[in-house]
């Protein structure tokens, strides 16, 4: 009898440690499921950020979504694959987001660039071009401030040139309380030759003189426009383009709900987001789509040494970036910079938007962004050589 009690005992625990088995089995099964349907969702994301520049947003604008955060998504499908191939000791899932990876990859060079300093600058006729989103010279990080740290910045910027964003007049800085007088008098002395139009908000700061060509400004297209002017520098006739793209028209309650999900809480913040935000958001991109299509048109029939500068409300890699650079344009950063750039500092929404492409015997030699955190936009500063040309 004894003996039978402890045949049965030895027979539960059996019965409970096969259970334990089983358990574990559906629970690694269920586990790993989730975690593939994961995997599968990030490549199909990823694939679509990295096309999104060959894809018409007026068409599918959900792909230029997934473009504004093509590096991140980019970083965590390399991390994935590694623990894929390393850990899981999985082929296909490590297959499948390589394939994501080669397939990004050429979009992943345009906004990641490697290029080494450049070394060969002695002796070469230079110039420095800054762009930069003002925010009308006022200051979000130290609002109650006595004088403009943007004015201050442009004033020791050393930029032969400068293209505002979001900036009237110097006076309408001064009127606002942003500015002393002078730091005004500062920049009239450095800068002699001024664009501004009191209906547009885009101005050039320019050392030597200028001549307007072109203002544009059309309809109900979320605040696009764009002013180019002609200068002579150092002797190369060049065209400028200052350029402010179609913004995403959100309202500081709708940047909070982007906030948030960059802050990680997506479950509180999905169900808003799909309501009028995403709608801005693929209206912003159909309307860009148009506006980078009347810029590209504008360069095709300017002749000769152009260099497009501004805030384009959209990231390297883009339909709308790929779409002005297809009249003939480089990118500055492409053959200058390295690694990925940040030119947007507000709501954690970390992207580079603001553009300076260019073509024509001209060089980009290097692209710094400042750390001004007086806008929401940082200012981007670059330096080109002049290959040829009168005196070269």
């Amino acid at each position: 009898m004894k003996r039978t009690d402890q045949s049965y005992r030895g027979e539960s625990q059996k019965r409970g440690i096969r259970r334990l088995h089983f358990s574990a089995r559906i629970m690694t099964f269920t586990g790993r499921s989730v975690l593939q349907i994961l995997t599968w969702i990030l490549i199909v994301c990823t694939v679509m950020a990295g096309l999104a520049g060959h894809i018409d947003p007026e068409l599918w604008a959900v792909p230029s979504i997934f473009c504004l955060g093509l590096p991140y998504l980019w970083t965590i499908s390399l991390v994935a694959a590694l623990a894929w191939w390393a850990i899981v000791r999985d082929k296909i899932m490590t297959v499948g987001i390589m394939a994501a990876l080669l397939i990004a990859a050429p979009a992943m060079s345009v906004v990641c660039p490697i290029n080494m300093p450049d070394t060969s600058k002695t002796g070469l006729r230079t110039f420095r071009i800054m762009t930069f989103n003002a925010l009308y010279c006022g200051d979000l990080e130290h609002p109650d401030a006595d004088y403009s740290r943007s004015l201050s910045y442009i004033i020791h910027s050393g930029a032969d040139l400068i293209c505002l964003q979001e900036q009237y007049g110097l006076n309408a800085t001064k009127s606002i309380g942003v500015a002393t007088q002078e730091q005004i008098d500062s920049v009239n002395t450095i800068y002699p030759y001024q664009v501004n139009n009191a209906n547009i908000d885009v101005m050039l700061l320019s050392k030597y003189p200028v001549k307007v060509k072109h203002v544009a400004y059309p309809e109900q297209m979320n605040f696009f426009m764009y002013q180019s002017y002609e200068v002579d520098i150092k002797g190369l006739p060049l065209t400028i383009l200052n350029v402010h793209m179609p913004s995403y028209s959100l309202s500081d309650g709708e940047r909070e709900i982007l906030d948030k999900a960059n802050n990680g809480a997506f479950a509180e913040s999905f169900m808003e987001l799909k309501g009028s935000v995403s709608q801005k958001l693929q209206a912003a991109f159909a309307i860009r789509a148009r506006a980078a299509e009347a810029v590209a048109d504008y360069a095709r029939k300017t002749p000769g040494a152009l260099i497009i500068c501004g805030d384009f409300n959209d990231v390297p890699a883009s339909w709308a970036y790929n779409t002005v650079r297809s009249a003939g344009l480089r990118d500055a950063y492409c053959d200058a910079g390295f690694g990925p750039m940040i030119t947007y500092n507000k709501h954690h929404l970390f992207f580079h938007i603001d553009q300076i492409l260019y073509r024509g015997p001209i060089r980009a030699i290097s692209v710094k962004r400042g750390r001004l955190r007086s806008s929401d936009h940082y200012p981007v500063v670059a330096r080109f050589a002049i290959e040829s040309g009168p005196n070269g």
